[in-house]
């Protein structure tokens, strides 16, 4: 949550799994580089975008699961 978001180039962008399962987060960038890294429960991991562009963010082990980032 949320669904749609904001972040500033250089922002630190934080993802956390609060779930009792594991997901994985998939960044279909094209203008910054593309990553897909697991989140085990009850991790979080750091990451930043260095160029302006809308980003989809998805978990594959989930599919319905989806965000839309504006950088």
């Amino acid at each position: 949550m949320p669904h749609v978001l904001a972040v500033a180039v250089g922002q630190p962008f934080m993802v956390k799994n609060g779930d009792v399962e594991i997901h994985n987060v998939h960044a279909e960038a094209s203008v910054n580089a593309a990553f897909n890294f697991a989140t085990p429960p009850g991790s979080s991991r750091q990451t930043a975008f260095g160029a302006a562009e809308f980003v989809r963010v998805k978990c594959d082990v989930h599919p319905w699961m989806t965000a839309h980032v504006a950088v």
